[in-house]
């Protein structure tokens, strides 16, 4: 195919590659799915088609299966606001069946020993080294609930993020199990814990209006909170002493608006 003279030109503008008339779509014909099928040797492949120019548009969903990484991203935001996937998802269904714009599946086959670490979602925000940080907000994982007005939430269970654990089965524990691991790695001196200290976790009220900043609801529990390790040792904020009572068995070290403050746990 070869273009040339006054014709080059308008071929550019208003030429095709491929023409093909008369098709219907449907399993196992040359066209399906905006997809057209062809045939190496013995085999059959399929050529997506985009139903957009400039990007790869398609109403028809997308499966990938290999052993590396099925998708890599690959992005610099010199603007700001770029997204590197960005996922529209307008639920119109209604009835007893889960919305999820994003789920991850992961079945971990082999035994998990030594350093396996088993994860569906990893996310984590690396700040460059040598400069200032003095952003507002920064965030590894961000989750939310958003209501609009006039709506009306009659929920027991409307939350932001939830994590749940499950067992199929009979299951023998002998280790430790835990709906929500938070974990600090910072090893660098922290500033004043009254305006600058690292928190392991921090709860805030912006809005205003909650009934309560932590909510424990429980059936079944054998205790409403354990104190262990490093936290009871010399020093810590867990202190035993006898001090103040008979039956009094831990001082606790709590900070109040500033100010060093103490709590007492007793034996009986």
């Amino acid at each position: 195919m070869a273009a040339s003279g006054n014709t080059v030109g308008s071929f550019d503008t208003h030429g095709t590659l491929l023409q093909l008339m008369g098709l219907t779509s449907g399993s196992g014909k040359l066209l399906y799915n905006n997809t057209l099928k062809m045939r190496v040797g013995s085999t059959y492949w399929y050529l997506p088609l985009s139903s957009a120019q400039g990007s790869y548009t398609s109403a028809y969903p997308i499966a990938l299966t290999c052993a590396a990484d099925a998708i890599t991203v690959t992005q610099t935001d010199s603007a700001g606001g770029i997204n590197a996937i960005l996922v529209n998802n307008t639920v119109t269904a209604t009835g007893a069946v889960a919305h999820k714009a994003v789920e991850v599946n992961v079945v971990y086959d082999p035994a998990s020993t030594g350093g396996s670490v088993p994860i569906a979602i990893a996310g984590k925000v690396t700040l460059a080294a040598g400069k200032t940080h003095n952003t507002l907000y920064m965030w590894g994982i961000q989750g939310g609930l958003k209501f609009l007005t006039g709506s009306t939430v009659d929920s027991n269970q409307a939350a932001a993020a939830r994590f749940v654990l499950e067992e199929a089965g009979a299951v023998t524990y002998t280790g430790k199990v835990t709906g929500l691991y938070v974990d600090n790695l910072i090893t660098s001196p922290m500033g004043s814990e009254s305006s600058q200290g690292i928190s392991i976790a921090r709860f805030a009220n912006h809005g205003g209006n909650v009934n309560s900043m932590l909510e424990f609801y429980a059936n079944e529990c054998d205790n409403l909170f354990a104190i262990s390790g490093s936290l009871a040792a010399s020093g810590g904020p867990v202190v035993e002493t006898s001090n103040g009572g008979a039956t009094r068995k831990y001082r606790v070290e709590v900070m109040i608006e500033g100010d060093t403050c103490y709590l007492s746990a007793y034996t009986d």
